[in-house]
């Protein structure tokens, strides 16, 4: 049987917990990528709303018996709207949208669709991909909620486990789990947990962090990739919702109770 998570409506939150959103669309490398020129016609389909460009840097590392290593660095082109709040990122071997002021999903979808439809204006743009995936990092916080057991009113106690129960108390000072579920092929990876004073300057807060994912081999396509992002959205929107109590969404502030197309 594959996960069963009832369906929840969709909410808009006055204080919106979301720190990060991200959709990355991963493809065998472009060959000529450095070359940047073939990236102009990419850059000339975004241009009225990610008129912003810089070229950066990004370094992977590996861990092996000498240690931690880094790999040659991959350069990456990002495409930013003018306030910041949204960029799309180019690499040899993907293409990636990133918001730090999401609202909707369906405006947020629209921006990856956008995003995909540019690929066909390389070159040589890709034709298969080899992951989709979409990953929402919250950061909750309350006023109320100092010490791990201050968490019990406001999220699921399944979701709390051993952090502020009787038994540990409120000696954590921090505790982060991930749980990776497989969904008939759809892998959600959840990362939560709590980070105290300690760690966080004086200002704790409750992580929930949804990874949504599937890999293997098929065309690239803009209305199934959107079809496919949806549902990722779907199973992490009713997972999150679900780790939330009445009195955690009524501190965050609930601007309507269903959202048609959020």
């Amino acid at each position: 049987m594959g996960l069963n998570l009832p369906q929840q409506p969709e909410r808009l939150y006055e204080t919106n917990p979301l720190k990060l959103v991200l959709a990355q669309l991963r493809f065998p490398p472009l060959l000529g990528f450095e070359a940047t020129a073939t990236l102009a016609p990419f850059q000339q389909e975004l241009a009225d709303e990610y008129p912003m460009v810089q070229e950066e840097q990004q370094v992977a590392f590996t861990i092996n018996a000498e240690g931690i290593a880094a790999t040659p660095q991959s350069k990456v082109w990002r495409f930013r709207t003018v306030d910041g709040g949204r960029s799309i990122v180019l690499a040899r071997d993907f293409v990636g949208l990133e918001a730090t002021n999401y609202t909707t999903f369906s405006e947020f979808a629209s921006d990856f669709r956008r995003a995909v439809a540019a690929l066909g204006a390389l070159d040589t743009p890709p034709k298969f991909f080899q992951r989709l995936g979409l990953r929402y990092l919250n950061e909750l916080r309350h006023e109320e909620a100092h010490k791990p057991s201050d968490w019990k009113p406001f999220l699921n106690e399944e979701l709390l486990g051993l952090v502020g129960g009787d038994l540990l108390g409120d000696a954590v000072s921090q505790a982060v789990q991930e749980i990776r579920l497989n969904d008939e092929g759809v892998m959600l990876i959840v990362r939560h947990g709590y980070f105290g004073p300690e760690a966080t300057e004086n200002k704790p807060f409750y992580l929930i962090d949804l990874d949504c994912f599937s890999e293997g081999t098929g065309e690239v396509e803009e209305d199934q990739m959107v079809d496919r992002l949806s549902d990722f959205h779907e199973r992490v929107h009713n997972l999150f919702e679900l780790s939330l109590t009445d009195a955690m969404r009524g501190y965050l502030g609930l601007k309507t109770e269903e959202l048609a197309g959020a």
